[in-house]
């Protein structure tokens, strides 16, 4: 999961958003958030997450925001999962589709296969 919300991150995070993460509409377990806890940015889904006529914003800093979300996890073995999720900067772009995540060689390689773009 962790790997798979640094990969949203890296593809989408472009200009300095705060970035609201979930997992099934509710916010990360603490044990993910800490893991994540590098990326100051990287905040779980709260009442500070707003939206607005230009986008998602942190209510706290009126800051642009994104919204990355993990709906299903699904383990195919010990080391391979499957992730359904996406992303949004809200009336702006977004899109949604299924993760998958590999343990190799110490560390987690994550591919994303687009399934909806909106």
């Amino acid at each position: 999961m962790e790997a798979v919300f640094r990969y949203q991150i890296r593809e989408h995070r472009h200009n300095g958003q705060v970035c609201f993460l979930a997992v099934k509409n509710a916010p990360p377990e603490r044990a993910v958030m800490k893991r994540l806890s590098d990326l100051p940015f990287a905040l779980p889904l709260s009442p500070r997450f707003g939206t607005g006529p230009n986008g998602y914003t942190d209510k706290t800093t009126g800051k642009a925001a994104l919204h990355f979300w993990i709906d299903r996890i699904d383990w195919d073995s010990d080391t391979d999962v499957r992730l359904e999720g996406g992303g949004a900067a809200a009336g702006m772009s977004g899109n949604a589709g299924v993760f998958t995540a590999s343990w190799r060689r110490g560390g987690w390689t994550v591919s994303y296969e687009r399934r909806v773009m909106f």
